[in-house]
């Protein structure tokens, strides 16, 4: 009974978490989608002329932004050596986010901020932190492959 009542707090919570993150991003002017069954909203974020897409997830106490860039699986290794070093010395120089990859190679970019800390301020340097990284990215990418 407890946990069944502890759940509904949090599913509450997760709305109005959700909801605000929505608000948020209206007043941002983005264009974005909700998936209620996976309670995932993707953004659209135009970047020069391309688009890309930006996921928005909670988890725990953590709200997730991400980019899932390029896969560097098929790369030959020295070009892949040379995109790792330059990745980890972006992934230093930018506090804000964190880069990884994922179970098929793919760059993952990545912005978690407590639920704590979500107001307006907060959730735009956090969420603009990640078109700039991608913009960094193609950076390097172009220094790479031309």
């Amino acid at each position: 009974m407890v946990l069944d009542a502890a759940r509904a707090i949090s599913r509450h919570i997760r709305g109005e978490i959700i909801n605000t993150i929505l608000y948020y991003l209206s007043l941002m002017d983005k264009k974005y989608v909700f998936n209620e069954d996976t309670q995932v909203i993707e953004v659209m974020e135009k970047i020069g002329e391309e688009e890309y897409k930006i996921f928005i997830t909670i988890k725990g106490v953590w709200i997730i932004s991400l980019y899932v860039g390029p896969s560097i699986a098929d790369l030959d290794p020295e070009k892949k050596s040379e995109l790792m070093y330059k990745l980890l010395k972006m992934n230093r120089e930018m506090m804000e986010m964190k880069i990884s990859l994922d179970k098929d190679d793919r760059i993952i970019i990545t912005v978690e901020s407590s639920i704590v800390s979500l107001t307006f301020d907060n959730f735009y340097i956090e969420f603009n932190a990640i078109p700039y990284a991608i913009m960094e990215l193609h950076k390097i990418l172009a220094s790479i492959f031309g």
